[in-house]
């Protein structure tokens, strides 16, 4: 089964939350077309009215949902730049797991591997990212003139 195409698989996952197979943002037969990622955020801030009168949200308060989509769309954005970055290296299209394996043991897919982490700079929440977000940062801080700048974040984020 792939995520990425098969049909209604968001309400096959999560049954209980849509029951009659209604709001799947997977199902693709839709009037309009609705990016996953906007469709999460839709899901999140979804919210009805329960038997007690109080408002519940279905999607943002499931154990897995939240998580299930954030995944998808983390996964749907690697996808995207490895096979950009597939295009670019044209001599490595019919590169066998094995010769791949064999270049790393050899140092001598350096080069990819540099071309290879610029692209992931474009995945949000991925090493180089947040890599590239903090030489922003410090350059922005220079630039300022702002020199022993002490810089405090709130995130249980795990990078």
């Amino acid at each position: 089964m792939n995520e990425f195409t098969t049909e209604r698989i968001m309400s096959m996952c999560f049954p209980e939350i849509f029951l009659n197979g209604s709001g799947d943002p997977t199902n693709t037969v839709r009037q309009r077309d609705v990016t996953l990622s906007n469709a999460g955020k839709h899901l999140m801030k979804y919210c009805v009215k329960n038997h007690l009168g109080e408002y519940v949200h279905p999607f943002a308060q499931h154990e897995r949902v939240p998580g299930w989509i954030h995944g998808m769309i983390e996964r749907n954005r690697s996808l995207s730049q490895a096979n950009f970055c597939m295009r670019q290296h044209q001599e490595l299209r019919y590169t066998t797991v094995e010769e791949l394996a064999n270049l790393l043991r050899t140092n001598g897919a350096q080069p990819l591997v540099q071309s290879i982490y610029k692209y992931t700079a474009n995945i949000h929440g991925s090493d180089p990212y947040w890599f590239q977000r903090r030489r922003e940062l410090m350059a922005q801080a220079e630039q300022e003139g702002l020199r022993g700048t002490l810089f405090w974040t709130f995130s249980a984020a795990d990078n």
